[in-house]
């Protein structure tokens, strides 16, 4: 036994597993069994007895009843009883209103008519005499308190319901049984900020379980099935409130068409409900609605302001009215009413940077708000693997409670590893020391969420004001909502992309997959990937080569079918593997292209499942295996996916970034049952623990040394990298490398401010680890570009079925915000699979159009939500009014309109005319080289970029491209996505502009060049320190 205060609490402490109440028992009437009813009966003619003047059975201060009463009432009791012994329910029941109206405050008397009501089929009756008993007794009786409970649910009376529970609990606080229905009511109906006292009420009463304990520290995304809600509606539709439960799923996965649909029919019937107003505004503020967020918010009652939904709605209408002190007050008010709030915190933080009050919010309380953010997200992550890995890891569970510990959170911390003791397994001493010293700093008076050590949560912002939604601030360019300056009007275009499939004849004869039988079910987790590829112009002739990798062994074994480069002669592909060396047979997954020697020869590296492959350039068409200076950490069992190429320190040398999936072989050996099915199935990445991305840095003689945590490139969670793209993307002097991970958020990691090179993760602070409805997603591809023409570069990142893919728009406040509602992308992605993808502008029209290939991961038998293995390719054309519309249909392609399992995607211009082509490897079918035939007759610039004092491949070098009165914003970037290097090449649509261009190089390390009257339909290449371009040759 522990003690602390005078609070006792056991080391072995017992868990109540609660019985959960179904709305399915409701049609049964609780306590009145056969037993039940003949118990009710003694107690009943007891208080009969009591009331004739038995001694010591009366209550103080009852009335006495006069002789003739007495007499009355016997005569009428007898009467009743016999009516009840018969069975006689109606004479019984035209007896009951004289007893009530003798009795109005006798709550046995109330009980035992409510089950002649019962009998009749008065359920509403029976359901409202309950409730009278109930109250009659100021609720002590527990088991009353259920029977009321079951009758009120019975005749549909759910919300009901819940206000006399809460009225219950007001009366009797230590009924905990009753406690835990009424939290699981609150938060099923959506109705948290109701739910959570409950809930910390019951741990701090020490009844609690581990669902309990999970559900304090989700995220807000909905984890409660609905089925028993919508049953309650179908049994009694004219209450549509429970339907709210369904509207929240249906927000979830992104189908917002039948949120909005679900929420209009429950509005419709109860205008002020608040749960369904409040989640209508924050879908109305996803799809950009926001004037419609304010018509219909203003019409709502005063009951919102309990919720920090609604608060975080209110301040994100009131960044788009440029409001920004009203917004971070609407951000602070969320954070008052749910501490936890990580969207709150994120977004307080976020508009911070706009507002100079360094009185109200200093440094110290600054970093605080960004250490909270990173702290739930933390949370939120190991919760997820918690669940995903059973419920009974001792180590993921003191992970859990020291986290709590550090957001201030000493009850569930102390919960926490007070139910990992009853866990079957685990690590026992590092759970009773972590519980030891957490008990230490618990007293009975413990306030649920300490203050002390977290400014964040004494930081005021009430001087602030107040946000008003009458206030109309907007300007001409729409009040700071984000606007696209596209040269295209977005009306329907009939084939006007052309791309044709032309591998086979133009001799690119390939096939890299993962295994042989990937057209069958049963693929395991380390074949979902595929094997990617790169652009390479080996041997600098103009004409870009191509390098693909391939698998299909068992990792890390040197069993695979071999990986192959083929020359580029002319527009037709030569094999010319086995001369040029590039032949491994590793387990390979993602290529890397780059200059890692600054020779001006581009050189290849190979992640794989296994010791990764760094071949470098000979200069002669041969490259040499130099895998040795990667060092000791190439290890045998590590699982590479995708890597880049670049010089992170800016010391003139390029360096190495390496994405990492999860530890050892396990995933390989390890096969998960499918219950109902013969074949095993491959688990999911979370069973498996991540593995830590690789930050090498390049020396000046040749080697690479593992530098991730001298550079400070831990995460606070280590991801299941897929996905890279490295580039100058922010405010801050340096590369940026930004990681998309699996099932864990992304990593964004910039250049700190500290004189000596270090790395700073803020994907989080930056609107970059996931989209807005989730903490983590299955993010795999990344199209890296200025979308929106607004000098700012954008991300475009594909994640899992459900999930849709996410747009990353940069806002005027230097962040990235979640703008897939209001560009109409949600739906076309929200049932597919999303891999890789690439931001080209096919047409040369001056925008980029977001190209992406589709498959799933395993084929699954049918079912209401199986998604199809095989799945249409996607091009997505941006309109002047910000919205994509998709162009697939419309695009003239035999392999377009057919459907693949694609999956890494990468540019090139395989024949030299000025247009974009890309190559997609898939899972079941040989590699594609999409050869671009765009007839519309567009202009067109193309820049390669070559470093003297940065590193020769200038990654992170800026370039800005004007001609006439039209500007773009390029960004060289260096790991291109999913297992995929692009074409290592700025080319410029120019539309119908045949203007000389004027070309500004930002190039890294700060040196800014210009170079005037560069011609339009040319290739040119800019050097670092030269006043003019040279014009590169083209072929006739």
């Amino acid at each position: 036994m522990v003690l602390y205060g005078n609070v006792c609490l056991d080391d072995a402490m017992e868990v109540h597993n609660e019985v959960r109440y179904s709305f399915d028992e409701a049609t049964t009437f609780g306590h009145f069994s056969s037993v039940g009813w003949y118990v009710m009966r003694g107690l009943f003619f007891g208080m009969i007895v009591c009331v004739m003047g038995a001694v010591g059975c009366g209550k103080s201060g009852s009335t006495a009843i006069v002789p003739q009463q007495q007499e009355q009432s016997q005569d009428l009791l007898h009467a009743w009883e016999a009516a009840t012994g018969t069975r006689n329910w109606q004479e019984a029941w035209e007896l009951s209103p004289a007893i009530l109206s003798q009795y109005p405050d006798d709550p046995e008397i109330a009980a035992a008519i409510a089950r002649v009501a019962h009998e009749l089929g008065k359920a509403d009756v029976a359901a409202e005499l309950l409730v009278q008993a109930c109250r009659a007794e100021s609720f002590q009786d527990s088991a009353r308190v259920e029977q009321m409970f079951a009758a009120m649910l019975s005749v549909g009376q759910l919300y009901e319901c819940m206000d006399v529970l809460e009225e219950s609990l007001a009366s009797q606080p230590n009924h905990h049984s009753i406690r835990r229905k009424l939290f699981e009511l609150h938060w099923g109906t959506e109705d948290r900020p109701r739910a959570r006292p409950h809930a910390r009420f019951l741990v701090q009463s020490r009844q609690f379980d581990i669902e309990l304990l999970i559900a304090l520290v989700e995220s807000s995304t909905r984890t409660k099935v609905e089925k028993p809600l919508m049953d309650l509606v179908a049994r009694y539709p004219e209450d549509l409130r429970p339907l709210t439960a369904r509207a929240k799923t249906e927000l979830d996965r992104g189908r917002l068409g039948e949120a909005r649909a679900t929420l209009e029919k429950v509005l419709l019937n109860h205008p002020q409900h608040v749960p369904a107003n409040v989640l209508l505004g924050k879908l109305q503020i996803a799809e950009s609605n926001f004037d419609e967020f304010a018509v219909a918010t203003a019409r709502m009652d005063r009951n919102l302001d309990d919720y920090p939904e609604y608060w975080i709605a209110l301040g994100d209408w009131c960044q788009s009215e440029n409001l920004t002190e009203e917004a971070a007050k609407a951000y602070w008010e969320a954070t008052r009413r749910d501490a936890d709030s990580t969207d709150a915190w994120l977004k307080l933080r976020g508009v911070w940077n706009l507002i100079a009050h360094p009185e109200t919010m200093d440094d110290v309380t600054a970093k605080a708000v960004a250490s909270r953010s990173t702290q739930l997200n933390r949370l939120n992550q190991l919760v997820s693997e918690f669940k995903i890995t059973g419920k009974e890891s001792v180590s993921l569970a003191i992970d859990i409670s020291q986290t709590l510990v550090d957001l201030g959170r000493i009850w569930e911390a102390e919960a926490w590893t007070a139910i990992a003791t009853t866990f079957a397994s685990g690590d026992r001493p590092g759970l009773t020391q972590t519980r030891q010293t957490i008990v230490a700093k618990l007293r009975r008076k413990t306030p649920w969420q300490l203050t002390e050590g977290h400014p964040e949560l004494t930081v005021s912002l009430s001087t602030f004001p107040a946000p008003d939604l009458a206030t109309r601030n907007r300007i001409a360019t729409g009040g700071g909502r984000d606007s696209a300056q596209p040269s295209n009007d977005g009306e329907q275009a009939t084939n006007r992309y052309v791309l044709t499939d032309e591998s086979q004849q133009r001799g690119l004869r390939f096939f890299g997959r993962t295994g042989d039988d990937l057209d069958r079910p049963g693929i395991m987790l380390y074949q979902f990937n595929g094997c990617g590829g790169g652009t390479i112009d080996f041997d600098l002739d103009g004409w870009s080569d191509v390098y693909l990798s391939a698998a299909g062994g068992q990792p890390p074994l040197v069993d695979s079918a071999e990986n192959s480069l083929f020359r580029n002669e002319s527009g037709s592909f030569r094999n010319v593997t086995s001369f040029s060396g590039g032949d491994d047979k590793r387990f390979g997954q993602g290529v890397a292209i780059g200059d890692i020697n600054e020779d001006g020869f581009p050189d290849i590296l190979v992640m794989n499942y296994g010791p990764d492959v760094l071949l470098v350039n000979n200069g002669d068409g041969t490259f040499k295996d130099v895998s040795d200076r990667l060092g000791p950490g190439n290890s045998k069992t590590a699982w590479s996916t995708s890597g880049a190429i670049a010089d992170l320190n800016d010391d003139g040398i390029s360096d190495l970034v390496i994405l990492h999936y999860t530890v050892g072989l396990d995933a390989v050996l390890y096969k998960c049952p499918s219950p109902g099915l013969d074949i095993a199935r491959a688990c999911t990445p979370l069973r498996f623990p991540a593995l830590q991305d690789q930050f090498m840095q390049g020396t000046s003689v040749g080697f690479f040394e593992d530098k991730t945590s001298d550079w400070n490139a831990v995460p606070s969670i280590a991801g299941r990298g897929l996905g890279v793209t490295v580039g100058c993307f922010d405010d801050v002097a340096g590369v940026d490398v930004f990681i998309t991970n699996d099932m864990t958020s992304n990593h964004f990691w910039t250049r700190s401010l500290q004189p000596e090179f270090k790395l700073l993760e803020s994907g989080l602070m930056n609107g970059l680890a996931s989209g807005d409805r989730s903490l983590a997603q299955g993010s795999m591809g990344i199209a890296t570009g200025d979308l929106d023409r607004d000098g700012e570069v954008d991300f475009y990142v594909t994640n899992f079925a459900y999930e849709c893919n996410t747009l990353h728009q940069r806002s005027e406040t230097g962040l990235w915000r979640d703008q897939t509602y209001s560009a109409k992308l949600e739906l076309p992605t929200l049932s597919l699979v999303g891999f890789g993808t690439a931001a080209i502008d096919l047409d040369n029209d001056g925008m980029l159009e977001i190209v992406l290939t589709n498959g799933h991961v395993d084929s699954f038998p049918e079912g209401d939500d199986a998604v199809p293995y095989a799945q249409p390719m996607q091009i997505f054309q941006r309109d002047k009014g910000g919205r994509y519309f998709d162009r697939t249909a419309e695009t003239e392609s035999e392999y377009v309109a057919r459907k693949h399992v694609g999956r890494a995607l990468w540019t090139i211009d395989a024949n030299r005319d000025g247009l974009t082509d890309f190559m997609v490897t898939h899972q079941t079918e040989p590699v594609a080289l999409m050869i671009n035939h765009a007839r519309d007759s567009n202009r067109w610039i193309d820049l390669r970029l070559s470093g003297t004092t940065c590193a020769r491949d200038a990654i992170g070098a800026v370039v800005e491209v004007q001609s006439g009165d039209q500007r773009w914003t390029c960004h060289q970037t260096s790991g291109d996505g999913f297992l995929a290097s692009d074409e290592r090449a700025i080319r410029v649509g120019l539309g119908r502009s045949s203007e000389a261009c004027q070309v500004t190089v930002h190039w890294p390390g700060g040196h800014v060049e210009s170079f005037p009257s560069l011609g339009v339909d040319q290739q040119w290449l800019l050097v670092q320190g030269e006043s003019e371009g040279f014009e590169l040759s083209l072929p006739d």
